[in-house]
């Protein structure tokens, strides 16, 4: 489980979005780069247009609260662990200790 401890710039969550409901007047929406929505998700084994959050110009900083393993996919925000000193790189997963921290 994380916590946002601060919420970056035009951090959201999103997902595949609403490609069947055109006709009723809802746009197609969604994650801004749908290939790294697919990939993370993939890493992660999840269906490819599950939710996730999306960082745009400035990520977030989430306290780890439980471990867990994230996915990160696409640009490289520099995201990293302080309390251990470790980079965490995009195309990977990354298991995460209760009590730490993951910033962008």
């Amino acid at each position: 489980m994380l916590e946002v401890l601060g919420p970056g710039l035009r951090t959201t969550i999103q997902d595949g979005g609403r490609p069947d409901a055109s006709a009723l007047g809802v746009p197609r929406s969604g994650a801004a780069d749908p290939l790294a929505l697919a990939a993370a998700n993939i890493l992660l084994g999840n269906a490819p247009d599950a939710a996730a959050v999306e960082m745009i110009l400035l990520g977030p900083e989430l306290a780890v609260l439980a471990p867990c393993v994230v996915a990160l996919a696409g640009a490289d925000f520099q995201a990293k662990v302080p309390e251990d000193g470790r980079r965490l790189r995009p195309g990977t997963t990354h298991l995460l200790r209760a009590g730490t921290t993951l910033a962008f």
